[in-house]
């Protein structure tokens, strides 16, 4: 088997302890951990090091709604960058942001923002409100959200939802 990676001989941090091995990538996935892999294009000697798995942190708040460029606030290029700087692979995006991420507008503006301007992945949270209470199934569905946030107590933002009934 070919890879187009293969970080070779680290310390692998897995679920049940640490194994020295290789890990061959291919397409951007990992494909094989073993022992002296072969047929890499790039290989990366991972000698000394330790090898971990992304870490996935479901609860950022990016102030920036997809809008880019807002002074004095964490924005998606700057939370995404420290974040894989320590090693975070993936983030969830709350709704409460300026503009609020409660209607297919926003949320699409945000999708589209995210594509070239995030360093690791992103989900982005839907926020509930009254007013999109009947449409929260629809949102959840568009590209780029992972789920419906409810603010049920308060919260920066328009976004409390104060009864069951509105949801």
């Amino acid at each position: 088997m070919s890879y187009d990676l293969i970080i070779r001989n680290g310390t692998l941090v897995l679920p049940w302890g640490e194994v020295q091995a290789d890990i061959g990538v291919r397409n951007g996935r990992i494909v094989a951990i073993g022992r002296s892999l072969c047929n890499g294009g790039e290989i990366f000697d991972a000698a000394h090091l330790h090898v971990l798995p992304g870490i996935i942190d479901p609860h950022v708040h990016f102030r920036d709604g997809g809008q880019g460029g807002v002074p004095g606030v964490e924005d998606m290029r700057s939370g995404t960058l420290g974040a894989v700087l320590g090693g975070v692979t993936a983030v969830f995006d709350m709704p409460n942001t300026k503009p609020a991420g409660t209607s297919a507008e926003t949320l699409a503006q945000k999708h589209a923002y995210i594509t070239g301007n995030a360093y690791c992945d992103v989900g982005i949270y839907v926020g509930a409100t009254k007013e999109n209470a009947d449409g929260l199934g629809e949102l959840e569905a568009m590209p780029g959200v992972c789920a419906v946030k409810v603010f049920a107590g308060s919260s920066t933002g328009d976004l409390l939802v104060e009864d069951d009934e509105s949801i």
